[in-house]
């Protein structure tokens, strides 16, 4: 009975983790970034984190709104000197994983740089989103655990070492 109790946790737990990305084949590139971020917050972090957030100020008190709800903030960020330092290939890693069926992109922009944002789902509701910007020389990745709207991007960005997205309403 343990041994089935024990399994069920483990397979519910595997689960809520599911939507969370591994980073990790990215972190090789913060030795060669001028300027970097790289955060990983899991549930128990982000809500010590969000109570440093004011409710007096507006931006930060829906930030922390959004944030309670989140399982974990994960984060990568790399500003390079010099164009080339990361090919296709590095990442490769991360776009495998956000081809798995619960992953679907819901905006791609193919300008100076690539944005792509993609939401995961788990039994028809949000369950967390990622958002990758790869330009010439810089390399985001921000991949957030837990459900979440595509709006609620507009308070929580310039939070918890996300960067700032322009042109969102708040």
């Amino acid at each position: 009975m343990r041994k089935l109790i024990f399994i069920s946790m483990l397979f519910i737990a595997t689960r809520l983790d599911a939507q969370q990305l591994n980073l990790q084949s990215l972190d090789k590139f913060a030795d060669q970034a001028k300027e970097k971020v790289v955060m990983d917050l899991d549930q128990a972090t982000l809500q010590f984190a969000s109570s440093f957030l004011s409710s007096d100020k507006k931006d930060e008190a829906a930030a922390r709104k959004v944030s309670s709800g989140l399982k974990g903030i994960f984060v990568r960020v790399f500003q390079f000197e010099r164009a080339g330092v990361y090919t296709e290939a590095d990442l490769k890693p991360i776009r495998d994983q956000l081809k798995s069926p619960q992953w679907k992109r819901i905006l791609t922009v193919q300008e100076k740089e690539e944005v792509g944002i993609w939401t995961y789902s788990e039994r028809d509701k949000s369950a967390g989103i990622a958002i990758l910007v790869a330009g010439a020389n810089e390399l985001t990745v921000v991949n957030l655990v837990g459900p979440i709207r595509p709006d609620d991007l507009s308070n929580i960005s310039g939070q918890f070492g996300i960067p700032e997205i322009k042109n969102l309403k708040k």
